[in-house]
């Protein structure tokens, strides 16, 4: 890494690369998860699996339409050149597009062990008008987390700027400390919320579904569950470098020119596999969603069967 940030032409040649690959996962995304958006908004029965699918072609809809300025701003040497408001926008886009997804992956998940454990419950309560509500429910706690961003901008900026100005050093001091213990603070709130704990209830659901299933000596069809771990698999492996290098770029407290460029080329390649996700979500939504929207009915079907053969239904 070192002798890459000291040869400008390797440096010159990794710029381009990052350009090519944000050209192409613009296109791919614009394309693919407008495709997903035709297709679970017009084409497909409003059921609650495609309107779980539609609102995360959505979020990552929106999060690939920024690309464009990602492509500039690497291609000026990564200067910003759009002002404070749009640069505070496009923090707030990513942040809302990685809690949304994020939040909408767990449900999927959550809904999936749910209908395959109680397939006639989930048949009788499950609803796209309850679905709406948790996909609203969804979309306004993501926007809360994610303006975080703007009141952390806005207080730091000005105080540092006033304290500057009046020439009290050890105001600017104290708000620098708080600053970085609020950027550390956003940071795990981040890996928290938006990482760990979906994690943690997703693994959790599926124990609980695999100890059903044994119990019950129900089977079920492997293709549902292939699709619904290539998308966490994805989701973890595309996000855990944007949680590494960004915790690794608030805990320094004065770092190495060479260690800190090192950190903004880590960061640009974890941002690059973000617009890569919104890229793959709906490449694995497109080849294997047809199984997926009907395993549910198929596994009422065969609970209904298993009823009117005269053993005992849920």
């Amino acid at each position: 890494m070192a002798a890459l940030i000291h040869n400008p032409v390797l440096l010159d040649m990794t710029h381009i690369i990052f350009m090519v690959a944000y050209s192409l996962a613009f296109l791919l995304g614009m394309v693919g998860n407008g495709w997903i958006i035709l297709i679970t908004g017009f084409q497909v029965k409003k059921t609650v699996t495609p309107m779980w699918f539609l609102n995360m072609a959505i979020a990552n809809f929106i999060f690939t339409s920024f690309l464009p300025f990602r492509v500039i701003y690497t291609t000026l040497g990564f200067r910003w050149f759009l002002g404070t408001v749009m640069y505070k926008l496009t923090i707030i886009v990513t942040s809302l597009n990685m809690f949304t997804r994020v939040f909408l992956l767990t449900v999927i998940n959550v809904d999936h062990c749910i209908s395959m454990a109680y397939p006639v419950w989930s048949q009788n309560h499950r609803s796209p008008h309850l679905a709406s509500l948790v996909i609203l429910a969804i979309w306004i706690l993501s926007l809360a987390l994610s303006l975080q961003y703007c009141d952390l901008w806005d207080s730091m900026s000005s105080s540092s700027e006033w304290n500057i100005i009046s020439g009290n050093l050890t105001s600017v001091q104290e708000n620098l400390l708080l600053r970085k213990r609020r950027m550390m603070a956003r940071v795990a709130i981040h890996f928290l919320v938006g990482f760990l704990v979906p994690l943690a209830l997703i693994i959790t659901f599926y124990i609980l579904l695999a100890a059903k299933l044994r119990t019950s000596h129900l089977t079920q069809s492997r293709k549902p569950l292939n699709v619904h771990l290539a998308l966490i698999l994805i989701f973890y492996l595309c996000w855990l470098p944007y949680h590494v290098f960004y915790f690794l770029r608030v805990s320094g407290d004065a770092l190495h020119s060479v260690m800190e460029k090192s950190l903004d080329i880590g960061i640009l390649f974890a941002d690059g596999l973000l617009y890569l996700h919104s890229c793959l979500t709906p490449i694995v939504f497109l080849s294997m969603g047809q199984e997926f929207m009907g395993c549910r009915e198929n596994a009422c079907n065969y609970q209904n069967a298993v009823h009117l053969a005269g053993e005992p239904a849920e």
